[in-house]
């Protein structure tokens, strides 16, 4: 959706992310807007609801994923979009501050929980219907463009900068 509202509001042709949505033609720009809003408004609720020990190497995958979407739009000024993909990366950086403060999860569950996830894999080995598939999103020609994208979010939320730091030298 995100990708919608920039197409409209910034009349650009970037590359697009291979994830499919509805048609939105019939939408205002305002519509649109609003749906990325409420979008980032439940996923922020969700990740709240979420247990932060199950969570933490997906969101970090998702930090990454959108350092590398803003590092397509290095060479663009920055607008609205630019605060948004700060927003959704604000969300799940703050998830993973709140899991270095996390203390309640046991060595021994971590294992527990490790084991039960790979005799999932193993069992489900040769059915594609279980298999987890990350989401295309779009990336940067050149990989060293990464430092762009977290400087792009960093420069719309500046309180980032430690989790940007951090992402782009892992």
């Amino acid at each position: 959706m995100l990708e919608e509202y920039e197409a409209r509001t910034e009349r650009i042709n970037l590359p697009k992310s291979a994830i499919e949505i509805p048609d939105q033609s019939w939408k205002t720009v305002e519509d649109v807007m609003g749906n990325v809003e409420s979008q980032l408004v439940l996923f922020e609720a969700h990740t709240e609801a979420c247990p932060i020990d199950v969570t933490s190497s997906v969101y970090k995958e998702l930090r990454i994923k959108a350092i590398y979407w803003a590092a397509v739009r290095a060479c663009l000024p920055r607008t609205k979009t630019d605060t948004f993909i700060a927003r959704l990366y604000g969300i799940l950086a703050k998830r993973a501050k709140a899991k270095q403060t996390f203390k309640k999860q046991s060595s021994q569950n971590m294992w527990r929980r490790r084991n039960q996830e790979r005799d999932f894999d193993v069992s489900n080995e040769h059915n594609s219907t279980q298999h987890i598939s990350t989401l295309k999103t779009r990336t940067p020609t050149n990989s060293l463009d990464v430092r762009l994208g977290a400087k792009r979010i960093q420069d719309v939320n500046p309180s980032l900068g430690p989790c940007l730091q951090e992402d782009v030298d892992a």
